[in-house]
Order: C-alpha cells, then structure tokens, then sequence
C-alpha cells in the first residue's frame, strides 16, 4: 500500500497544479542572465525600466493607476512598466514598429518577473491590447 501512495502522489501533484492560462513556448518565465528587448539589455524588469528612465532619448509618454509608459530610447518604441500596485509587478514590456519589405509591423517583448500566473494575464492582457490598436 504504501508504496502505491508514493507512485500516486507526483500523479495527484501534477494535477494539483494550475493549467497555465498561455500554452507553454509563447513566452517563459524570466531568465536570471541579462537578455535585451528593444534594444535594451538589464537583467530584470526593474533594471529595463531604470534604464529606459535614465536615457536622454526616452521621453515620459502617459500613465494609469497600473502603468508608466515611455517612448524611446528607441524611435519607434513604447514601453510599459507596471506600478508596484499592479498584480503582475515587475513587468517591462516593449512594442517596437518596424518597416521590412514596405510593410510595416509591430513586435512586442515583454520581461516579466511576476508569479506565472501574473505573467500570463499580462501577456494576454497586452495581446488583446495590441489587436485592437492594430486592427486585427
């Protein structure tokens, strides 16, 4: 008997585990080394948004009762970082339009240093945010 409990029990913890609300691969949870989104290069949120705050070249743009954004340093990039009240903070997230081949897109990259869960929420959050502002 016990030994059929200690077989079931990684069965019974795995299925305990919440589904993640955004399949694995479209984004992973932050890294612990440096990465670079939008031209930047920090190793965590808060280090993206000191940076783009101390650049000559990125201008205050708006904020809510959850964000703070800035335009630059980039040209044609808009950051986003969540307040400390916000339920997915740190986040530092980045839409960056491009022309390539005549066409124009936008990119966006995000670095988010909260719970999975949290992540996800803002991760979708900014995908429908980004549909309506795109149009599709």
């Amino acid at each position: 008997m016990r030994r059929l409990s200690l077989l079931l029990a990684p069965m019974l913890m795995a299925q305990a585990e919440p589904k993640p609300l955004v399949p694995e691969g479209i984004h992973s949870l932050a890294p612990t080394a440096p990465e670079t989104i939008c031209g930047i290069t920090a190793a965590s949120a808060q280090e993206f948004e000191a940076k783009v705050k101390s650049s000559p070249n990125a201008k205050y743009n708006n904020e809510t009762d959850r964000y703070v954004t800035y335009v630059g340093p980039m040209p044609l990039t808009l950051w986003a970082f969540a307040k400390s009240s916000n339920f997915a903070y740190p986040v530092a997230t980045c839409m960056r339009v491009y022309v390539e081949g005549g066409q124009t897109f936008t990119e966006r990259e995000m670095r988010c240093d909260a719970s999975r869960e949290a992540c996800d929420r803002t991760f979708l959050e900014f995908r429908d945010l980004d549909k309506k502002v795109i149009g599709n």
